[in-house]
């Protein structure tokens, strides 16, 4: 290899390590966010997502940071147990199936509150 060739490549290695440095410093330069740093207050619970949420409608949403959001913000009518992952109550306090597993009876819980 001659030298000319050489100076070349380390002429290229060094800038491209130079611009990767300088992505990398780059994006530590976001100004934080106040009410993170000091937290919501008393009673209120600040979640970072990650990404805006694309739709509030859960047939409309179509990723993780959608389904997050709708986690939190609407009881199914049944959910899991975290230690068995067997049914239990939710929006619905008994549910029933019928001989044939056909048809499901849910009996919704009177204290729910429905919009």
């Amino acid at each position: 290899m001659t030298s000319a060739g050489f100076t070349g490549n380390a002429s290229l290695l060094a800038g491209t390590l130079l611009a990767a440095g300088a992505l990398l410093l780059a994006t530590g330069c976001k100004r934080p966010d106040p009410a993170a740093a000091t937290g919501g207050g008393a009673g209120v619970l600040l979640v970072g997502n990650g990404a805006e949420i694309q739709s509030l409608d859960p047939h409309l949403a179509g990723g993780s940071v959608d389904h997050n959001v709708l986690c939190t913000l609407f009881e199914g009518l049944l959910t899991l147990d975290e230690e068995t992952l067997q049914p239990r109550p939710g929006a619905a306090e008994r549910w029933e199936m019928s001989a044939d597993g056909l048809t499901y009876t849910f009996h919704l819980r009177r204290d729910g509150k429905w919009s």
